[in-house]
């Protein structure tokens, strides 16, 4: 096996040698005409040729975060209020990613109304919220009329969040009439994914 031998000015040496077991033909390596930026790898085109290239810091999934909650509650506020689910936070690793919300829960609407759900967002720590950009100011994500059985809520919604801020998620709702929210177990589920764009 032949070595390459590469001696240091310290005395010591790099080496680079065939692999361990005899190639089924002769392999040729071009090298790159110049450097790469700092970061980059040396990749292969398949045919011989190597170049510089940048690597994917990661898979489409940056981040995942979830609330599950297994208590129940009753809502009856006839305007957008927090449902009193609880929040999930997240700091997105760039201002071009995309959060992917899903929210799912038992519930059951009383008699003379509808019930509404929408998500909302903060950036501000907490300090005000709003609905995220693109859905039905009245009607939020989710409606619901009146007929005192249980139903399933269950909806996902992409934000285009634009920030690398802190961003604090909420479940709000609108009821024309006491709601009794059940969050059983499987039923509770709050789930933000940021994922590359």
């Amino acid at each position: 096996m032949s070595i390459l031998n590469f001696l240091h000015s310290g005395g010591n040496k790099v080496s680079l040698t065939t692999p361990a077991s005899n190639p089924t033909s002769d392999l040729t390596f071009k090298l790159p005409q110049s450097d790469g930026s700092s970061g980059q790898a040396l990749v292969t085109n398949g045919s011989g040729a190597l170049s510089f290239a940048s690597m994917p810091s990661s898979g489409p999934l940056l981040q995942y975060k979830y609330l599950g909650n297994n208590s129940s509650t009753t809502h009856n506020t006839q305007a957008w209020s927090d449902s009193g689910f609880g929040s999930v936070t997240i700091t997105p690793t760039n201002a071009t990613t995309i959060n992917i919300i899903s929210f799912t829960t038992k519930a059951n609407v009383g008699s003379g109304g509808q019930t509404y759900y929408s998500i909302y967002f903060s950036t501000n720590g907490g300090g005000s919220y709003a609905q995220v950009p693109g859905l039905d100011s009245n009607n939020g994500m989710f409606r619901k009329y009146n007929n005192s059985t249980d139903y399933t809520v269950s909806f996902r919604y992409a934000h285009d969040h634009n920030t690398t801020s802190a961003i604090i998620y909420k479940i709000y709702m609108y009821s024309q009439s006491s709601t009794e929210i059940n969050w059983d177990s499987g039923y509770g589920l709050l789930t933000v994914e940021e994922i590359t764009s």
